[in-house]
């Protein structure tokens, strides 16, 4: 049992396997749902096959963004089960693949050239309009992926998947392969989207859940939340966006948002919130690493645990 907690645990703190994995289970679902919508529209004239194909992109989509979303949870240790993940997911989810798939259809409907063309390069391209959607929409969970980078993300790893989808679909049995091929496409889209994160992280904030168990947010202009609501980093008992941690003009600032007192970390800084450690690191000579903050930030040590006495947070 032990070994498994440990499998368990490494799995979880691999973000590559839980971007890769999960988002593969989830397409794969999806597609073993769209299975069972009728094909009766499908031949039933040029608008109704365009439908047909929108429901089927939806039903494949949503899922496959709800995983997406999970994977990030899962990595961050938020909570899985919480409605404000559930709505927001399905619906982005079904709305992007509705629009690739009546897109994908209406092409295929139309002389645009060579089988190649037509079977591989545009069906792709849709894949990854239905990505970029995906993208676009996952930049508001991931922190500091920003909207545009997010989008960019998408659109390639959706474009790359559809390749794989292609692949798949041509070479294996129809069901088969099309449940595999939806499958290499989630996870081209979660490892799309973390790759491009990496590239950009200048600055991260280390949660150290354990001896060997971590969870890297990458910190920027947009604030990282501690707390007990739908914050990035979830610490049961603490207040919603207990604290808050950015990055400006090249410093990382952090504030509590009860005392509304705020302290500036140099690279290496290590501090604790409710028995969890968190550290700072900064890969960018951009980032202020001077020893002594200004004179308006206040020392780390007022970085507490408000209603947890016991906590008995430290800085070093």
């Amino acid at each position: 049992m032990h070994n498994s907690f440990t499998f368990l645990t490494g799995i979880r703190t691999n973000r590559v396997a839980v971007f890769t994995a999960i988002p593969f289970c989830g397409a794969a679902v999806g597609s073993l749902l769209a299975e069972a919508l009728p094909t009766a529209l499908s031949r039933s004239g040029f608008l109704l096959t365009v439908l047909h194909v929108a429901f089927w992109s939806a039903i494949i989509s949503a899922p496959l963004t709800l995983a997406l979303f999970w994977a990030d949870l899962i990595y961050r240790r938020g909570r899985l089960l919480n409605r404000e993940t559930f709505k927001p997911a399905l619906l982005t989810g079904a709305l992007a693949g509705a629009i690739s798939g009546a897109v994908a259809q209406a092409v295929y409907s139309i002389d645009v050239g060579s089988g190649l063309v037509k079977h591989v390069l545009i069906r792709s391209l849709c894949w990854g309009i239905m990505g970029a959607i995906l993208g676009w929409r996952l930049s508001t969970r991931v922190p500091n992926l920003g909207s545009f980078r997010g989008t960019l993300a998408g659109l390639a790893g959706g474009a790359l998947g559809g390749l794989g989808f292609v692949l798949f679909v041509s070479t294996l049995p129809e069901f088969l392969g099309r449940m595999i091929g939806i499958g290499i496409l989630g996870a081209a889209l979660g490892f799309a989207i973390i790759t491009v994160e990496q590239l950009f992280r200048r600055a991260t904030l280390t949660v150290l859940w354990g001896p060997r168990e971590t969870t890297a947010l990458s910190l920027g202009g947009t604030p990282i939340s501690i707390g007990g609501g739908d914050d990035h980093v979830w610490l049961k008992g603490l207040a919603p966006k207990a604290f808050v941690l950015w990055t400006e003009h090249g410093k990382v600032l952090c504030r509590d948002q009860q005392t509304e007192k705020q302290n500036e970390f140099k690279n290496g800084s290590t501090f604790t919130v409710a028995r969890v450690q968190f550290r700072i690191t900064t890969a960018s000579p951009t980032i202020h690493t001077g020893s002594a903050p200004p004179k308006t930030i206040t020392s780390a040590k007022s970085i507490s645990m408000h209603g947890t006495p016991s906590s008995s947070p430290t800085h070093r």
